[in-house]
């Protein structure tokens, strides 16, 4: 075990084992931990760092090189979690007030990928949507669920938008420089 102190009163504790595996700690002249390193013999782990206000951020690593960092506000709320596979792909949740979801983001290595924004109570309000191709959707909803609109891309550049009235019944849809009234289908 090594131990070191600073000039201001911080201590760090070290422990490091003959099978790779070890621990840091780092402790404030308060006493109070501030930083906390564990690693395996197969090379997983995670760490754990926190502020004077409370807030702080967690990170566990998989041998697999996957990991998940999670960020937390002061009062211990969650505001941002984020997971990456050991396939490269990204999943990102923040989290607003009372650990209300705010937005997800998810992405793959192929370059496709989901995004997601909601309203305070948790309903969807904005979704973009993207495949590898670079062909993808972007939709919106109102607050009340039932109203929105829409906008696609196709590879070729073309594309198609409209909206949705409330009973929905499609408003407008125009696709390549057409208009047409039509009923949304479902």
């Amino acid at each position: 075990m090594e131990i070191v102190t600073d000039n201001y009163g911080t201590v760090t504790a070290a422990i490091s084992r003959a099978d790779g595996s070890g621990t840091v700690t780092t402790t404030g002249q308060d006493g109070v931990v501030t930083y906390a390193a564990t690693t395996n013999p197969d090379g997983s782990g995670g760490t754990a760092s926190y502020n004077p206000d409370g807030s702080g951020t967690t990170t566990s690593y998989g041998a697999d090189r996957s990991n998940t960092i999670t960020g937390f506000n002061g009062d211990g709320s969650l505001a941002r979690v984020e997971t990456t596979g050991a396939d490269g792909a990204l999943n990102i949740a923040n989290y607003g007030a009372n650990n209300a979801i705010a937005s997800t983001a998810v992405s793959y290595a192929d370059g496709s990928g989901l995004t997601t924004t909601y309203y305070t109570g948790g309903a969807p309000q904005e979704q973009w949507f993207t495949n590898a191709d670079g062909t993808g959707s972007h939709t919106t909803y109102g607050a009340d669920g039932a109203t929105g609109s829409f906008e696609v891309r196709n590879a070729d550049g073309s594309g198609s938008t409209g909206g949705y009235y409330r009973n929905g019944t499609l408003m407008v849809e125009a696709m390549n420089d057409a208009v047409f009234e039509m009923r949304r289908a479902g």
